[in-house]
């Protein structure tokens, strides 16, 4: 100011020296100069009362700015302390909405809210009313918590609320339901709350639910001064993993190989966030890899008001640790735990999944192993060693061989590796033969005879994705024998020699025992050991099944008495007796024998065999005239004549096994059989096969099969001259694995005879089911079914083939109306498994660990038969298939069991025994989803992976870690803090490493994107379940599948696909066929539409409200056990919204035609009879079971949220109140898999189970969360 005048300079002077003078100027000049003056320090006075304001206003949005930073901090504090430990589940509140069936949270005030529950805990920690519980099952542990307390709500386990609000109302479940707290934008001095997501966020398109509130809760700048300033805050956290991951798909670079299609299969890629309909259009790669932000996406809509409604539904930034919500710790990987050597010796507790009071009850981990193993152990891609010309060049697996050194009692593959029996059937025909002269002086001197003709058909199935070669030869072919024929006659005739009826009736297994034929034939030996007829197939006719392909196969050639030793039983191949395919009816096993009586006037009796040894001394063949009737009957055999006095029994035994020994002295290589079908057996005596016990049991058993279950079948006479020189067909008897259509439906042998479900609880792919009991009960659990029907050609028999006679027909039924030629229903593995789901194919009943034949002998009536077998019999009842990652209940537990017990009778001997029963997909669910992943880290050594094939697993996980390469599961992303190229070649190379690296991998991981199963966003489960949509996968068709190169090629399907495997056999289609005949249904992907995807995730959505928060993944892959609504304890949440009558993905199903009809149902008892509703078809190809959803989502799934986005607001407010400023922020914070004391003496680390932790902050505060972005923003962001 002091220069202000001299920057006038002259100009001013030569002013007054003008005025100089004149009257008055100095007085004017002395006010001008005031007048300025008095400006000048009015204008100073006036610009320090601004910079006094703006000072003012910078401190008091400072301060604002500072209460928004507390905000946030304080709400890191809360959520390091709520969800921190491993031992949290996190949902919205949206969750707590009782108007399950609505789409919206009408009774839920703050939907939008993150609640904290307590995980239901394993080991040494329980919450809530929950009990002890512990993963895997094991008797004499504690082992009452199989489930947790099913509280609504979960209210026992509920710990908070992140967001602002008093102590209180932060721990009362009702506040987010309850709770009248309405926020304000803007909020003024008297507000109570905040609103910290509201139009600037959402849209304005955006409904009025999908904002969120705080509380506004103060703070005294500067407590007890007389000027203190005053503020407010609040906070609140949104739980990004409720929300569907907005990313790039990972397989979108190049035509993917073929292992590739295999991984993505497992793995999705991404999720299908297009069909969001404000995100419909953002689909370009480049685009969706440079989101990164929600500003970032934004952009390439260009419509920013319609994504911005996306933003509970959708995240463009979430990880997930791979930790086990349970017991605390990391989960191990399957990969590396599963790649390892099965050793008989480990059977510790440590490798059990579940196991129960005897050694056999149980089921260990290395049953998962047999399967998982078979990509590299079992399947061939060239057939270089095949003795089957036919499978050489063919991708394919070969049945076992069990030739010396094959170790027979360890062949853990059995099961999945052999054509599986579906139909044994026989013809039964009487033939009239013209006798010899018979000498003078014998009493019988009629012309002709009666012999009995039997003509077998065998139907046999392979069940797998990929061909199946019968690769051995004459020498090592498969026998297929018939021991127990339970069938009578009792003959009469009418003649000029009188009349004549059977004393007695001639079984069926008496007629057949070529053990006591005479004229040379006679063998010494135990008289039930040569009955039935036996075959061979695969011998010197090569056979090839194709994927799911049914083949019926039929006698080659017609042997009889006059071929002498040729009719004789033999456990050695035999060229006469091989089947060829397709179906003769011409060709015969024809036997000299039809009647047993001693009638020698009317029964050619047999000659006597050497030393006089020739049965009971009676019995032959009916002898007969050409003008005499000729009538009989058929009824049950009686059990005398009966092989271990069992009245069904046949079996599948290489036929060179029982030349070779095996294991010394002991060793019963009779019992080297791989399959084998009997029912109770009965010892010699009074006591046992001619009690009455024995009788009643055998003729009960059998009339089931008789038409309307009458004791016995009356046929009308003919003439002799009618059959004389003659073959009539007169009886067809069938033995069946069940299918889904009842015969009620489609006739006699053309569908099941009994109600079972054939692909889940009653499965034919079992290496010993046994017929102990004579109830419609016990039949469910078998699934077979008998037939005896009276016909009068060969037209009538039920062997149905296909025009080109080479197919059967099984899966809806057994004959064109209603039965498929070919059907895919179990997974052989191309490829490592890298999704849990992906075991639902493993067979699971200790049969890894197993070491022992079917019994001690063949005439052991008492044990044999029971003993679980590596070969796949017997083992921790029932036998199921389809049990990993599905959910169905069994009909034979009560609601609320998951073990229970049965009651078998094996022997007669013996009587009753009860026997541990358990839920199979309960237990392994329980056992899995919680404490294991897969890593995808295994070794590429088969063709699939064409240029890469050969590396190792620690060459995969190296050019992860350290190059620029993915992992398999592409979902997987390593995190490499303390990973150091020499620590990774640390965890390879041994059994022993194996062990470290499936505990320690999973502190290097984590999961791009996960999903938590408590999300309530129907968009987000859209999304989910779309994650394939328009995506190629693998598919190796039945046309092509034979020939050479392995031909699997990539199919896009419009819509999500689903198929039980990971490589299906056919193109896609759509719909849910209501005819079990449409073939693609039993193949093929299935197509999802968009429709049956709404529907499919409004239901799911339903579910979580009706039974979340689910306090485990586990809880949510099962269903509930007990908790007083049955309906939930029939099927899992998945299952349970695929089968929601709004829902058409199965809707084909629900007709009569494929459910259990009233009739079959009236005849059983079950405990759980809600388990009996529902469709035959369940865990079949056909139906869409969540196993086939969950297989596609590889590690992705978890219960609990590890990104959280945290909203922090803050004011200032000055003496009088007023609000003076207001600031917002935002930040996103990343749980990591370090605890938050990873360094020091007591550090922990991260595999490290919760009871281990020895470091209280790590006990108390869990894994360290990460601020990964940070911003402030501004109103009209909000």
């Amino acid at each position: 100011m002091n220069q202000w005048p001299l920057a006038h300079g002259s100009a001013g002077r030569a002013c007054t020296r003008d005025l100089a003078g004149r009257p008055g100027f100095s007085l004017v000049s002395t006010l001008a100069m005031l007048t300025v003056f008095a400006l000048i320090v009015i204008g100073l006075l006036g610009l320090s009362a601004v910079t006094v304001r703006s000072s003012t206003a910078l401190d008091a949005q400072r301060e604002a700015r500072a209460n928004a930073r507390l905000a946030l901090m304080l709400a890191l504090g809360e959520l390091q302390q709520q969800m921190g430990p491993d031992q949290r589940i996190s949902a919205p509140a949206s969750i707590l909405d009782d108007s399950v069936e609505s789409d919206g949270y009408e009774s839920v005030s703050h939907p939008h809210w993150t609640g904290v529950w307590n995980s239901w805990a394993a080991g040494g920690e329980s919450f809530g009313d929950d009990e002890p519980s512990e993963h895997r099952t094991i008797a004499g542990a504690l082992n009452g918590g199989m489930a947790p307390a099913y509280e609504k709500n979960r209210r026992d386990h509920f710990r908070t609320w992140l967001v602002s609000l008093s102590r209180e109302q932060k721990q009362s479940l009702e506040s987010a339901r309850e709770l009248p707290l309405k926020g304000e934008v803007l909020p003024k001095a008297e507000s109570k709350a905040v609103v910290l997501m509201g139009r600037g966020t959402s849209g304005e398109e955006g409904k009025n639910s999908q904002l969120v509130s705080g509380a506004l809760l103060g703070i005294d700048s500067n407590p007890g001064a007389g000027a203190s300033r005053s503020g407010r805050y609040a906070w609140w956290v949104a739980d990004e993993s409720t929300k569907a991951r907005i990313l790039p798909d990972a397989f979108e670079s190049g035509e993917l190989g073929k292992a590739d299609l295999i991984a993505r299969a497992m793995s999705a890629g991404a999720t299908g966030h297009d069909v969001i309909s404000a995100l419909e259009g953002l689909d370009d790669p480049g685009d969706l890899g440079r989101i990164h932000t929600r500003r970032s996406l934004e952009l390439p809509s260009g419509e920013v008001q319609r994504v911005r409604t996306t933003f509970h539904d959708v995240t463009p930034y979430s990880h997930g640790v791979l930790s086990d919500v349970r017991e605390g710790g990391l989960k191990r990987d399957l990969n590396a735990l599963l790649e390892r050597s099965i050793q008989l010796r480990e059977q510790r507790d440590d490798f059990m999944l579940y196991r129960f009071g005897r050694a056999s009850d149980r089921v260990p981990l290395q049953d998962l192993a047999a399967y998982y193993q078979l990509y590299r152990e079992q399947v061939d891609y060239v057939g270089k060693g095949a003795r089957n010309p036919l499978g050489r060049d063919v991708l394919q697996i070969n049945n076992p061989d069990f030739t010396p050194g094959s170790r027979f009692k360890r062949e853990y593959t059995n099961l999945y590796r052999m054509p599986v029996p579906v139909k044994v059937q026989f013809l039964l025909s009487y033939i009239g033969k013209q006798r010899q002269r018979p000498p003078r002086s014998d009493p019988n001197q009629n012309r002709y005879k009666v012999h009995i003709g039997i003509t077998p058909a065998v139907t046999l199935w392979n069940p797998y994705n990929v061909p199946l070669v019968l690769n051995h030869g004459p020498d090592r072919s498969t026998q297929i024998r018939f021991f127990n024929l339970p069938i009578a006659l009792r003959w009469k005739k009418v003649g000029a020699n009188g009349s004549y009826e059977s004393q007695r009736p001639t079984s069926l297994s008496w007629i057949t025992n070529r053990d006591r034929y005479g004229a040379g034939i006679f063998r010494e030996g135990g008289g039930d050991r040569h009955t039935g007829f036996e075959l061979f197939v695969g011998g010197q006719k090569p056979i090839v099944f194709a994927p799911g392909e049914v083949r019926v196969f039929s006698l080659r050639q017609t042997s009889g008495p006059a071929d002498g030793a040729l009719i004789e039983d033999t456990n050695q191949y035999r060229p006469i007796r091989e089947v060829d395919p397709g179906w003769d009816p011409n060709k015969w096993l024809e036997l000299p024998r039809s009647d047993r009586n001693s009638d020698r006037l009317h029964v050619e009796q047999e000659s006597s065999a050497p030393a006089g040894q020739n049965d009971d001394g009676i019995g032959g063949a009916l002898s007969f005239d050409a003008d005499d009737q000729i009538s009989f009957s058929v009824s049950a055999a009686e059990n005398v004549d009966l092989a271990n006095g069992a009245a069904l029994q046949f079996f599948f035994r290489q036929s060179s096994v029982v030349k070779q020994g095996e294991g010394g002295a002991g060793d019963n290589k009779w019992m080297r059989r791989q399959f084998q079908m009997i029912s109770r057996m009965h010892e010699r005596g009074p006591g046992g096969r001619e009690s009455a016990a024995a009788r009643d049991f055998h003729r009960e058993l059998m009339r089931k099969g008789f038409p309307e279950e009458r004791d016995e079948i009356e046929f009308p006479p003919v003439s002799g001259r009618e059959i004389v020189g003659q073959t009539r067909p007169f009886l067809l008897v069938s033995l069946t694995a069940g299918c889904e259509v009842s015969h009620d439906i489609a006739g006699d042998a053309h569908g099941r005879r009994f109600a079972s479900r054939p692909f889940l609880h009653s499965t034919p792919i079992v290496a010993c089911p046994f017929v102990d009991r004579n109830d419609h009960d016990s039949f469910y659990h078998h699934g077979w079914n008998w037939w005896v029907q009276d016909i009068n050609s060969v037209f009538e028999a039920a062997v149905q083939v296909d025009p080109n006679n080479v197919n059967s027909y099984y899966g809806g039924g057994y004959s064109a109306e209603y039965g498929t030629t070919h059907l895919v229903q179990q997974e052989v593995p191309l490829t490592p498994t890298h999704a849990i789901a992906g075991l639902s194919h493993a067979r699971l009943g200790g049969y890894s660990l197993a070491n022992d034949h079917l019994g001690p002998g063949a005439g052991e009536t008492r044990v044999s038969y029971q003993f679980t077998t590596a070969t796949g019999a017997n083992g921790l009842f029932p036998h199921v298939v389809q049990a990993i990652g599905n959910s169905y209940a069994h009909p034979y537990l009560e609601a609320d069991e998951a073990v229970g017990s049965w009651t078998r009778h094996y022997s007669q001997a013996n009587g009753p025994k009860s026997i541990p029963m358990v839920d199979h997909s309960y237990l392994a669910n329980k056992a899995l989803w919680d404490d294991y992943f897969f890593s995808s880290i295994a070794p590429h050594l088969v063709e699939m992976y064409e240029g890469d094939r050969n590396m190792s697993g620690e060459e995969i996980a190296r050019r992860a870690f350290f190059g620029e390469e993915a992992l398999p599961n592409r979902r997987l992303i390593p995190y490499r803090r303390g990973m150091t190229e020499s620590r990774l070649a640390d965890l390879f190379g041994s059994d022993q490493t194996a062990l470290e690296r499936a505990d320690l991998i999973a502190s290097h991981l984590l999961v791009r994107g996960p999903f938590n199963v408590n999300s309530t966003s129907v968009d987000a489960w859209r999304a989910l379940f779309s994650s394939l949509r328009g995506k190629a996968v693998a598919t190796l068709a039945v046309e092509d599948s034979l020939s050479p190169d392995a031909p699997i090629r990539a199919e896009i399907s419009v819509g999500p696909p689903v198929s039980p495997v990971s490589v299906a056999n056919g193109v896609s289609y759509e719909g849910s066929p209501s005819d079990p005949i449409e073939v693609e249904q039993w193949l093929a992907w299935r197509s999802l539409t968009d429709k049956e995807i709404n529907e499919l995730a409004g239901a799911m959505v339903e579910q979580v409200k009706r039974r979340g928060p689910f306090l485990s993944l586990s809880e949510f892959v099962n269903r509930r056990l007990g908790g007083g609504d049955r309906e939930l304890s029939v099927k899992g949440a998945l299952q349970s919204a695929l089968d929601d009558p709004d829902v058409s993905i199965n809707a084909g199903f629900r007709g009569p035609l494929r459910s259990f009809s009233q009739r079959e149902a009236s005849r059983l008892d079950p405990a759980f009879p809600e388990a009996l509703e529902g469709p035959v078809a369940y865990g079949s190809a056909a139906y869409v079971d969540q196993a086939d959803i969950l297989r596609n989502l590889g590690a992705q799934l978890t219960p609990r949220g590890d990104t959280f986005v945290v909203r922090a607001y803050g004011d200032s407010l000055d003496s009088e109140g007023i609000v003076e400023a207001r600031a917002w922020c935002e930040a996103v914070v990343q749980r990591i898999p370090e605890y938050l004391q990873a360094t020091g003496d007591r550090a922990d680390p991260a595999h490290r189970k919760q009871a281990e932790l020895v470091n209280e902050a790590n006990r108390k505060f869990g894994r360290r969360f990460k601020v990964i972005q940070f911003r402030w923003l501004a109103a009209e962001e909000v």
